[in-house]
């Protein structure tokens, strides 16, 4: 079988969206951990901000966040932005108890 040949089965084997093959332990078993915390995520959400960095065209870097208890979402936030987000929301949930 040449190199051709094998990628071309790798591709065969590929979820679609996905760019992992899921033949081989490997592969598979990365594909499952994925699929579990996500899974996990679903059926047991957790009350921490999700925070996610981005970087912009030009390179610099945003910062998106998402607070589940309130529902609330920040996006294309500097550092500074976050922290000011993030102790507004300490405060008030302080403030609450």
């Amino acid at each position: 079988m040449n190199i051709q040949s094998t990628h071309y089965e790798e591709l065969q084997q590929t979820v679609p969206g996905k760019s992992r093959p899921l033949s081989g332990g490997h592969h598979l078993s990365n594909y499952l951990q994925a699929l579990f915390g996500s899974l996990i995520r679903v059926l047991a959400p957790t009350e921490s901000p999700i925070i996610r960095e981005v970087r912009t065209l030009d390179g610099q870097t945003q910062f998106n966040a998402y607070d589940p208890l309130t529902n609330q979402r920040i996006r294309r936030a500097s550092e500074e932005e976050i922290r000011v987000w993030l102790e507004q929301r300490y405060y008030s949930k302080r403030g609450q108890s």
